[in-house]
């Protein structure tokens, strides 16, 4: 996307820089490289209190920001490295919250509808990451000048996403402290990885997506990340399918494949919550 539409966002507090926040009215207005690069941790107005997902924000913070600086001082070892770590992360993350929504719909805290949404976000986020800066990237189809591009325009989305999904669905004025705390609990009894550097996180991109998987650099991630997934899970049981049609959501195909909701299979009856 090109740069029309560019806001300089930062604003002094507390002695530290930080985003100012784009309003609704300006969602034509993207951060700029410079803004991007310039954020050292998670802003504010994008914590949602609800602690993990504001350390999983928070580490994507870092891998964007480290990738935008290599890009721009064309280190591309340190490119590479950082584009497979922050594309483990992304499933890995998307995979997290998902289950975490299935958790909520389980409780009555979200809706079907809401999961669906979110759900359906998330894909087009993997689509264009993989379609505009992973691929291209590794296949040498663009430059150094397109990628920075994509990637500033894909931040620009999640910070958008954060602010505008995922701190009304996960934030303090969504759901209470001890909602969190059991909801956090439930994803960590699933045995998923719940980072890219967790037994299992290479493993779970193979089974989401093969072509990605196949175009990441095993020799770049940790060796823990590689190891095996765990064979047994424990995720939230009769969800059923959240999206239609042979791709589904996230949770749907690892539900599916590594058979820890049945309900989840292409072919099962629909429920409904």
């Amino acid at each position: 996307m090109p740069f029309a539409f560019m806001c300089s966002g930062y604003e002094t507090k507390g002695g530290q820089k930080g985003l100012k926040r784009i309003s609704e009215e300006e969602t034509k207005m993207y951060y700029s490289v410079d803004d991007l690069l310039g954020i050292r941790e998670l802003p504010e107005f994008l914590r949602s209190e609800n602690c993990f997902n504001d350390m999983q924000h928070a580490m994507l913070v870092i891998l964007f920001r480290r990738g935008l600086e290599s890009l721009c001082e064309k280190k591309m070892g340190c490119v590479d490295k950082m584009f497979d770590v922050a594309t483990l992360y992304l499933y890995i993350h998307f995979l997290n919250e998902e289950e975490g929504m299935a958790f909520q719909m389980e409780e009555g805290l979200v809706t079907r509808d809401e999961m669906i949404k979110h759900s359906e976000s998330h894909l087009s986020f993997l689509d264009y990451w993989s379609e505009h800066v992973l691929f291209p990237h590794k296949k040498q189809e663009t430059s150094t000048e397109q990628t920075i591009d994509n990637v500033v325009t894909f931040y620009n989305l999640i910070i958008k996403h954060i602010e505008h999904t995922d701190i009304p669905t996960y934030g303090s004025n969504a759901v209470t402290v001890e909602q969190t705390r059991r909801e956090l609990a439930r994803i960590a009894n699933t045995s998923m990885p719940m980072s890219p550097f967790m037994s299992g996180a290479y493993d779970v991109v193979k089974l989401l997506n093969p072509e990605v998987a196949t175009c990441l650099d095993a020799s770049r991630l940790g060796q823990t990340a590689l190891s095996s997934l765990e064979k047994k899970l424990n995720l939230v049981p009769n969800v059923g399918r959240i999206l239609k049609g042979s791709c589904g959501s996230l949770r749907d195909r690892f539900a599916d494949q590594t058979g820890g909701d049945p309900t989840a299979a292409i072919g099962a009856a629909k429920i409904y919550a």
